[in-house]
C-alpha cells in the first residue's frame, strides 16, 4: 500500500494497493471511514465517507484522473508509484 496523495481540507488520505483487483481503483480514509472509488468513471464501489468528504474525494478522482491510471498501471507492472506531484 502506498499513500499517493492527502487532501489537506478534510485529511483525506488516498491510497492503492499492490496486487489489488481490478477495475482501477482508489481508496479514501477519513474520519474513521474508508471508501473505494473507481478511477474511471468515479463510482464509489465500497463504503462511505461523510459526504462533505465524499465530495472532495469524488472531486479529486475526477480531476487526477491521468496520474491516477498511471499509478495503477505502474503497480500492474510490478513499480511502486510515488507520491503524486500537485
Amino acid at each position: 500500500m502506498v499513500e499517493l496523495d492527502r487532501i489537506r481540507d478534510g485529511d483525506i488520505s488516498i491510497r492503492m494497493y499492490s496486487k489489488d483487483h481490478p477495475p482501477p481503483h482508489v481508496h479514501a480514509f477519513a474520519a474513521g471511514n474508508r471508501m473505494s472509488v473507481n478511477i474511471r468513471d468515479g463510482a464509489v464501489t465500497k463504503g462511505h465517507l461523510p459526504t462533505k468528504l465524499t465530495n472532495r474525494v469524488l472531486d479529486y478522482v475526477k480531476t487526477h484522473r491521468q496520474e491516477l491510471l498511471d499509478a495503477w498501471a505502474d503497480y500492474e507492472r510490478g513499480v511502486t508509484p510515488g507520491r503524486l506531484d500537485r
